[in-house]
């Protein structure tokens, strides 16, 4: 299970969330879902798994620590939020506004937060920074506190003002779709969507610039070992790519971008070609739809069906099919 580490006064430091797990040698944070959080979850419609499991990507003790530290400080702030109501708005616009609000005014955003943060968290924060630590570990102190008490749009507010604006996966995710005009769009929101949940599940919820070329590569063969074909990992990727470079782009940031030029060993070699239907198939086919047809007992699948054993179309093509696109008055009938 492992141990626990303390440091003087201030920060508990957990260690009994890495594991490892089988058929890998890397550790992994593996912790469950606290009761009160999981009772909120379900209330509210969704159905979260009771346990989240998340790469270290290191199979190095020590390093694994400060990864799980890292990620148990980002979990605890988005529990705090789902306990607290608080909205998980990721829009960069509006942290860019909240910043601006209180920029050189008499009351600026450092009162603002004074007035946010709970009394119990100030006196946290002023212990973090009068330890002993490093300067770099009370820092880190600091920002667990603050991201466990402000919204999203309230932390990236302090990173904006500290010239640090963080731009975290889930982050670039939401403001590439915001900036696409992808929200209400499933069919361009659902892919990207699908590509970063992958990310998140394997790294945290964490910039682009703390990942290695070496850890996508890793993650690579990990979703190849999983059964994921190499095609779909490219796709993936792809995705993932065009939206870090959008967004660097559209908000002129320099983010790193490890998703660029990506080896994919045996690319598409893994695809298996679907056979064709023989004859003797598209006529048993003909004949059950012909049946149901009689029976009165078809529907509208059965009518797409038909549709594209006799012309060759595709799916897609046969839904979105309208009648003036058929022409029966010609000497050949046809579809335009």
């Amino acid at each position: 299970m492992g141990y626990v580490i303390t440091t003087k006064g201030m920060l508990t430091v957990t260690a009994k969330y890495l594991h490892k797990v089988k058929g890998s040698d890397n550790y992994y944070f593996v912790r469950r879902l606290p009761s009160d959080v999981l009772r909120k979850l379900k209330a509210s419609g969704q159905k979260p798994k009771q346990k989240v499991v998340i790469t270290t990507s290191t199979s190095n003790r020590q390093l694994a620590l400060k990864e799980a530290h890292k990620i148990n400080a980002a979990l605890e702030g988005e529990w705090g939020r789902v306990l607290s109501d608080q909205p998980a708005s990721n829009t960069i616009s509006d942290a860019q506004a909240l910043e601006a609000q209180y920029s050189n005014q008499p009351f600026d955003l450092s009162d603002y937060l004074d007035n946010k943060l709970s009394s119990t968290a100030n006196e946290q924060i002023h212990t973090a920074q009068h330890s002993v630590l490093p300067s770099t570990m009370k820092q880190e102190a600091v920002d667990a506190i603050l991201k466990q008490q402000l919204s999203e749009v309230e932390w990236q507010a302090v990173q904006i003002a500290r010239g640090q604006q963080v731009w975290s996966f889930s982050i670039i995710r939401d403001e590439y779709i915001n900036l696409k005009g992808w929200s209400n769009n499933r069919k361009q929101r659902n892919p990207v969507n699908a590509a970063f949940e992958i990310l998140i599940k394997a790294f945290g919820d964490i910039s682009p610039n703390s990942i290695t070329r070496l850890q996508v590569h890793h993650l690579v063969s990990e979703l190849i070992n999983s059964g994921l074909k190499t095609a779909s990992v490219k796709r993936r990727l792809s995705v993932i790519r065009s939206a870090i470079n959008y967004i660097a782009m559209m908000q002129e940031v320099e983010i790193n971008n490890p998703f660029t030029n990506v080896k994919i060993p045996d690319l598409f070699e893994d695809a298996v070609d679907r056979v064709d239907f023989s004859s003797e198939q598209l006529q048993s086919i003909r004949a059950i739809l012909t049946s149901r047809l009689q029976a009165g007992e078809s529907n509208a699948v059965d009518g797409v069906i038909a549709m594209m054993i006799d012309t060759g179309m595709r799916i897609s093509e046969v839904v979105g099919l309208k009648a003036e696109d058929i022409n029966l008055d010609a000497d050949v009938p046809y579809v335009n």
